[in-house]
């Protein structure tokens, strides 16, 4: 009896580590090319310069943590439209990288005043395909709520009223929690 109570909690066991260590495998002499993420947008308005400051943040995270990266600066890619998987690979081929990482900025809500304490909202998706194969070797999406002023120390809004705490660049923060998730961290 002991036996069969055993081998479900192994596992289970087995699966919670599996889960756990979900990531990419990340080849410290891999190089990719990062290509502009796509700018969001909300009843027909496109919020411009959001998917270049979510891409430039992004490759800043990923330097921090020894990536090779390289944001791709060529005129056929930009924030203002999808990017076209077959003509990134192709660019890849040439430059030499190994990997092509694109994404969306999915969410994007930038209240105009701090008067509401209303929170931000952003959202990232990234999608991480080999340029060898072409397969998505990762992919994943986060989205989070970004209170302006957290409750830690003080400071000074812009409005001149006191709030307490740091601000919050939710830009900033998810592109690197989706850089460590990327690693699997």
């Amino acid at each position: 009896m002991k036996t069969k109570l055993w081998w479900p909690s192994v596992f289970l066991l087995m699966i919670f580590l599996v889960v756990g260590c979900a990531g990419v495998s990340t080849d410290n002499t891999a190089t990719y090319d990062v290509f502009p993420f796509r700018n969001p947008s909300y009843q027909e308005r496109e919020f411009s310069d959001v998917g270049m400051r979510f891409t430039n943040a992004f490759a800043a995270a990923c330097a921090r943590y020894s990536l090779e990266v390289t944001v791709v600066g060529d005129d056929q890619f930009d924030s203002t439209k999808d990017t076209n998987v077959q003509d990134a690979l192709a660019y890849a081929r040439e430059s030499g990288a190994d990997y092509i990482i694109y994404g969306y900025v999915t969410k994007w809500e930038n209240k105009p005043t701090l008067l509401t304490s209303e929170q931000d909202f952003a959202g990232l998706s990234i999608f991480v395909r080999s340029v060898d194969s072409g397969e998505v070797v990762f992919s994943s999406e986060i989205q989070a709520h970004g209170i302006r002023y957290s409750r830690h120390g003080s400071g000074t809004s812009q409005l001149g009223l006191s709030y307490t705490g740091a601000r919050v660049n939710l830009v900033h923060s998810l592109s690197t929690e989706m850089v460590e998730r990327f690693l699997g961290m």
